[in-house]
C-alpha cells in the first residue's frame, strides 16, 4: 500500500499502544492510518521525499510525520498533543480531523475520519466559527504518502 519507508520514526507501536488515540478520537483508526503507523512510527519519508503536489498544482512540503505516543526527540510533538490543541482547545480543525503530518511552519496536514481524505490546515487563512482554512490536497494517505516527490524531482 505504502511504495516508501520512513526514517527517523519514533520507537514501534502494537496495538494496544493505539488505544490511547482511539479513546481520545472516540472510535477505532482507520486501516489505513493504523497499517502505517505499525510500519513506521512518524517520521520522513526515505529519499528526502517531502513535497507533495496536488492535481491543481499547488505544491506543499511536509517537515515530518507525526509520531503516535512516544517521543523522537525532547520538544517533539505527537499526535494526541496536536488533535488536543488543534481540535480541543483552539478548534482549528473539526473533531474528526486527526493531524497526521506538518509543515515548516508548523501547520498541520489532517486524515478526515470517514473519508480518509487528507487536508492542509492554512492558518493564514483562519477564520473564527469556519473551517474554509482546510482543503484537501490528497484523496487519501496512501497517495499523499506515495506521490511524494524529492526536491529534485518537484523541480524545487
Amino acid at each position: 500500500m505504502f511504495n516508501y519507508k520512513f526514517e527517523k520514526c519514533s520507537r514501534p507501536l502494537s496495538e494496544v499502544d493505539m488505544s490511547d488515540i482511539e479513546s481520545l478520537i472516540g472510535q477505532p483508526l482507520p486501516v489505513d492510518v493504523k497499517e502505517l503507523y505499525l510500519l513506521y512510527n512518524g517520521g520522513i519519508i526515505e529519499g528526502g521525499r517531502c513535497t507533495y503536489i496536488t492535481a491543481s498544482q499547488s505544491e506543499y512540503g511536509i517537515n515530518s510525520f507525526l509520531p503516535i505516543k512516544y517521543k523522537r526527540y525532547k520538544d517533539d510533538l505527537v499526535m494526541e498533543d496536536s488533535y488536543v490543541f488543534n481540535a480541543k482547545l483552539k478548534s482549528f480543525i473539526p473533531p474528526d480531523y486527526l493531524p497526521i503530518a506538518y509543515d515548516d511552519g508548523g501547520f498541520v496536514f489532517c486524515y478526515k475520519l470517514g473519508s480518509g481524505k487528507i487536508y492542509f490546515c492554512s492558518l493564514d487563512h483562519y477564520e473564527c466559527n469556519s473551517f474554509n482554512h482546510l482543503e484537501v490536497v490528497a484523496d487519501s494517505l496512501a497517495d499523499f504518502v506515495n506521490l511524494m516527490l524529492t526536491d529534485d524531482e518537484a523541480g524545487i
